[in-house]
């Protein structure tokens, strides 16, 4: 049985760091013995990927989703744009003197 579980490779940078600092917190607790008791399950995860525990709920309930199938698959944030309409329109107001 293969660790590796595939050749799927840890893209996004969020992803990479997500990997470090579980590793960092693994090692931690590998060298100072258990911190947080292994019955404080949520509470490990969200020490060990350095989320609060409001992002952890939001991740737990979005992946119960994606099992029951009543999503397709879990969400990104999307970035909040300037429409491009408005950019044009705050360009033009400058080169024209109008305010």
């Amino acid at each position: 049985m293969s660790l590796q579980g595939g050749k799927e490779r840890v893209k996004r940078s969020g992803e990479r760091e997500i990997v470090y600092n579980v590793h960092k917190f693994m090692k931690n607790e590998s060298e100072l013995g258990i911190t947080i008791p292994l019955s404080e399950v949520q509470r490990t995860v969200a020490e060990a990927t350095r989320v609060s525990g409001r992002t952890l709920f939001r991740a737990l309930k979005e992946g119960e989703n994606v099992a029951t199938a009543v999503a397709m698959s879990f969400s990104t944030q999307r970035k909040l744009r300037k429409s491009a309409i408005k950019v044009s329109e705050n360009i033009s107001m400058r080169l024209f003197g109008e305010e």
